[in-house]
């Protein structure tokens, strides 16, 4: 039982030392979890702005 807790335990290090490089889009834009949450802010910008224009 020990053994078997002593290799998860040194699983779990080396998976957290592992390091992953960005995906980059052509060279344009990273590629990573926050992009859904950048394309929403600038949809959202977007939108903001154009119902200014449409209600003055």
């Amino acid at each position: 039982m020990v053994k078997e807790v002593h290799r998860l335990c040194k699983n779990v290090l080396r998976v957290s030392a592992c390091e992953y490089g960005a995906w980059s889009a052509c060279g344009l834009f990273t590629v990573d979890a926050r992009l859904p949450l950048r394309v929403i802010g600038v949809v959202a910008t977007y939108t903001v702005v154009l119902l200014q224009f449409a209600l003055l």
